[in-house]
């Protein structure tokens, strides 16, 4: 990414929004830069938790797209031969969401 998408991306609407890594700086530092002990595992916990409850969002969202409206227009044949083909492919992003969930 680019300095300018970079900005465009920092910036929303006027409003400044911190990356990751200024965060990290922030939570994990006292105001002289120096390391605050176990802060950094703390950050880091947080932060796979967020990814974690981001990533079952995600694939609860792209299985119930798929269950009510993508599989119809995506599968060929007759409906029962549609949802022969869909489910199995709901059920895996299901079962991904709750590994997901699972390993937080």
């Amino acid at each position: 990414m680019g300095a300018n998408g970079k900005h465009e991306s920092t910036y929303h609407g006027g409003e400044f929004t911190p990356d990751t890594a200024t965060i990290r700086t922030f939570y994990t530092s006292d105001t002289d830069g120096n390391p605050i002990p176990g802060r950094a595992a703390q950050f880091n916990r947080w932060l796979e938790t967020v990814r974690a409850e981001a990533k079952t969002e995600a694939l609860n969202e792209v299985a119930n797209a798929f269950q009510y409206k993508a599989w119809n227009e995506l599968i060929q044949g007759s409906l029962q031969d549609r949802l022969r083909v869909a489910q199995p492919i709901t059920a895996w992003l299901r079962a991904r969401a709750n590994q997901s969930q699972e390993e937080k």
